[in-house]
């Protein structure tokens, strides 16, 4: 049997490809090949009544459809050379042979205009003792130690990273406190971060070695994702007071219908504030057409919250971060001004917008997680 499942697998992969799909395409035809759980049947947040998140335990790796680690940072070298990057490792279901893994990075140098982006997928044995994610090929690192620690490093175009991370203020559960984002029978994840963390490490290119240091951004999710035709505008945001904020906007495609809009606020001694749909307003003020894929995204904002007593303009720093693979989407690093409490405020972060593609919209299911 176990051959068959393989055979069958590698079918699978064949055939995606030669329709051209990518590789979060081969992870999704893998998520009904072997003893993993078919998306479409796998049971749901109230048959399963769901216990809440636990950490550290929640850290290790899930069996459910698709699942990833996502990091995204702001660094400066020993030379005031600043740089941006998100680095994420999404994980298929258990198979029979390893476990599917694709990994994706973009590095930027703001200072320059350049943008860098690779991706790479990999079938990783199962380290069934990992109290966190693992992850380690060719010289790309993802690990954590399951306490808010986590080791880094990628190398791109010539330019190489070594980093260490490290929680600087407890993790978040979003969407009401309860970590668990549940928006219909086909629509449900587990979703917390460390909305700041320290980094450290170094980077080496054509010119040398540099240490380097900055901060960073860490989200965590799992579950069923993989069956519905979503699209999302997501920002996670440092402002310069100490506070964070995160913010997703999701909406079903073709329909455009909005599914939900939701926040979590951290203020700068750790309390922690949860937003619905009426204490955010969110609005494009730009857009940005690629001249590769001829793709309009929106690359400014207006973002205000009544409770928060907040009015901010979020602004890509660097509008040509386009992603372009299977379905094409933007992420990038973001600069914010504005007013928190009537004092002035500024800061960064990162957006990610997907469901901007038209290919995206043709597709029965989607190939990308859920923020």
């Amino acid at each position: 049997m176990e051959t068959l499942l393989r055979l069958f697998s590698l079918v699978s992969i064949r055939r995606v490809l030669q329709r051209g799909g990518g590789v979060l395409a081969i992870i999704a035809a893998l998520t009904t090949c072997g003893d993993s759980p078919d998306p479409i049947s796998a049971p749901q947040p109230a048959e399963l009544e769901r216990e809440p998140i636990a950490l550290p335990e929640d850290e290790a790796p899930h069996d459910t459809p698709i699942e990833w680690w996502y990091f995204n940072g702001f660094l400066t070298d020993d030379t005031d050379n600043e740089y941006d990057f998100h680095y994420v490792v999404f994980q298929g279901p258990k198979g029979s042979f390893g476990v599917p893994h694709l990994v994706r990075i973009t590095f930027g140098i703001p200072g320059d205009g350049s943008h860098h982006q690779a991706e790479r997928l990999a079938f990783i044995p199962e380290e069934s003792n990992a109290p966190s994610v693992y992850f380690e090929k060719d010289g790309w690192v993802m690990r954590g130690d399951g306490g808010g620690n986590y080791e880094l490093a990628f190398n791109l175009d010539g330019i190489a990273l070594s980093l260490s991370v490290s929680a600087a203020r407890d993790p978040v559960l979003h969407y009401k406190g309860t970590g668990l984002t549940d928006f219909g029978p086909d629509v449900w994840a587990y979703y917390y971060s460390y909305t700041r963390q320290s980094v450290t490490g170094s980077i080496e290119d054509a010119s040398g070695r540099r240490p380097v240091s900055g901060v960073s951004w860490y989200d965590h999710q799992w579950g069923n994702l993989t069956n519905r035709n979503i699209g999302w505008d997501w920002f996670g945001i440092q402002l310069d007071d100490g506070s964070d904020l995160m913010i997703t906007m999701l909406r079903e495609l073709g329909s455009n219908q909005r599914l939900a809009l939701y926040g979590t606020y951290v203020s700068p001694e750790g309390e922690v504030l949860h937003l619905g749909e009426d204490a955010i307003f969110i609005e494009s003020t730009r857009t940005w057409t690629s001249a590769s894929t001829e793709i309009t995204y929106p690359v400014a904002w207006m973002v205000e919250s009544a409770p928060l007593n907040l009015h901010i303009e979020v602004e890509a720093k660097q509008e040509a971060a386009e992603f372009v693979t299977q379905v094409s989407y933007w992420e990038g690093a973001v600069r914010v001004s504005g007013t928190r409490d009537g004092r002035a405020v500024t800061g960064q972060g990162f957006a990610e917008l997907v469901g901007y593609d038209p290919k995206q919209q043709e597709e029965t299911s989607n190939p990308l997680p859920i923020p």
